[in-house]
């Protein structure tokens, strides 16, 4: 019983690794796998002359590369505005994985950072139960 449990969640975890963004059916929309290559300028609420009332609290300016889809292999460069949440805020770093939202409604392209790629740690952790299960029983 116990072999088939262990094989029901092995085969759920390894066909459910791939994760794509639901764009809510928005046409134009897609979510890519990217990475930041370089921030360019990270500027804080006083740079920007904003309040404590403003909304944006602070903006990164990234260059990403593009993984995934068509436009792989494609650098951008990407205004990342940051609120006053810190919870919500996606801080990102010099080589970080990245979730990029690709919005091409009415011939433009916009690139936005939607968030982090974090499939490989939850892989970790999921694997790291299981042989926690095995070894304690």
């Amino acid at each position: 019983m116990r072999k088939i449990i262990l094989i029901i969640l092995a085969i759920i975890i390894l066909t459910s690794i791939t994760a794509y963004g639901n764009t809510g059916g928005a046409e134009g929309l897609t979510t890519v796998r990217g990475e930041v290559i370089e921030v360019i300028a990270d500027m804080d609420a006083e740079d920007l002359g904003a309040d404590e009332s403003s909304p944006i609290q602070g903006r990164q300016v990234v260059k990403v590369l593009v993984k995934e889809g068509e436009y792989k292999d494609k650098e951008f460069i990407v205004e990342n505005n940051l609120g006053g949440m810190e919870f919500f805020n996606i801080r990102v770093r010099e080589g970080d994985a990245v979730l990029l939202m690709l919005d091409e409604t009415m011939g433009t392209l916009n690139v936005n950072i939607s968030g982090f790629i974090r499939d490989k740690y939850i892989l970790y952790t999921v694997l790291l139960f299981i042989a926690l299960l095995i070894i304690v029983g």
